[in-house]
């Protein structure tokens, strides 16, 4: 791993909670300490002090120990394709809409609830006392996100905060506590200790106009993998460019645009 790799990983000076950390034995260096941590299935930061590394994990990892750190460096890649970024909240904290409404602002989206152990990990090396995710309960008591209604499972939410949750609809959630625990809130109402989390696709994030995926359309109008054949959902594809599809089967697929939507494209074409 190149000292590149550590682009992966943003310093957060001072962190506002405890967090959960194990001793990697054998580690020569920031950047090995970093590829430990890229690699380990749970570990969400690191902190490298001279000859000592420490993987911060989310809390179930057995031999995590608990303690307060500063320094820490976060990983900054969430999920299967995004970028995490953490805002600076207003003076006096921010409401759940605030949160969105910032994240709208500066091009990103509001976090995506945190779906992965070092996902959990990487949220709990945070400047603010709670954030808010994507979420929020709908009127038949599930949860569904925010942006677009996609439901989300119950077993996708890993505990409460005590007193947590209210029960009433239309609540927005967040994450919060040493624990990082969820809990539920008027969204219009602020948090004096709320921060903001934002993502963006990673893909979106590219020094081309546009870029091809493995995706290709199949003669019965479905979409396939070009390299072996398999279905592609059509729900995976989130929009098209304006006057795409075109219809013919045998076009390859892109990703282009400032909002990095799908296109179709003659697939021996420049």
């Amino acid at each position: 791993m190149s000292a590149g790799g550590l682009a992966l990983f943003g310093l957060v000076a001072k962190l506002i909670y405890p967090v959960w950390t194990v001793q990697e034995a054998g580690v020569a260096s920031q950047v090995a300490c970093a590829a430990r941590c890229s690699q380990h299935y749970a570990c969400g930061g690191f902190q490298w002090n001279s000859s000592s590394c420490r993987l911060v994990v989310e809390a179930s990892v057995p031999g995590a120990m608990k303690g307060v750190m500063k320094n820490v460096f976060r990983l900054n890649r969430y999920g299967t394709n995004y970028h995490l970024y953490e805002l600076p909240p207003p003076l006096g904290g921010t409401s759940p809409t605030g949160a969105l409404d910032t994240c709208r602002k500066n091009g990103l989206d509001l976090l995506p609830n945190p779906v992965t152990l070092k996902d959990r990990a990487s949220l709990s090396i945070r400047q603010a006392g709670g954030i808010f995710v994507d979420m929020i309960r709908a009127s038949n008591g599930s949860y569904v996100t925010r942006s677009s209604g996609v439901l989300v499972p119950d077993t996708a939410i890993s505990a409460w905060l005590p007193g947590n949750p209210s029960g009433a609809a239309g609540r927005c959630i967040g994450i919060g506590g040493d624990t990082s625990l969820y809990y539920d809130f008027v969204c219009s109402s602020t948090g004096p200790y709320a921060g903001i989390f934002c993502d963006r696709a990673s893909l979106s994030i590219r020094q081309a106009g546009g870029i091809f995926v493995d995706m290709i359309r199949a003669s019965n109008g479905s979409y396939v993998t070009r390299s072996s054949g398999v279905l592609v959902p059509g729900t995976a594809i989130s929009a098209w460019l304006p006057g795409n599809p075109s219809g013919a089967a045998g076009r390859c697929i892109g990703i282009g645009g400032d909002t990095s939507l799908y296109y179709d494209f003659v697939c021996s074409s420049t």
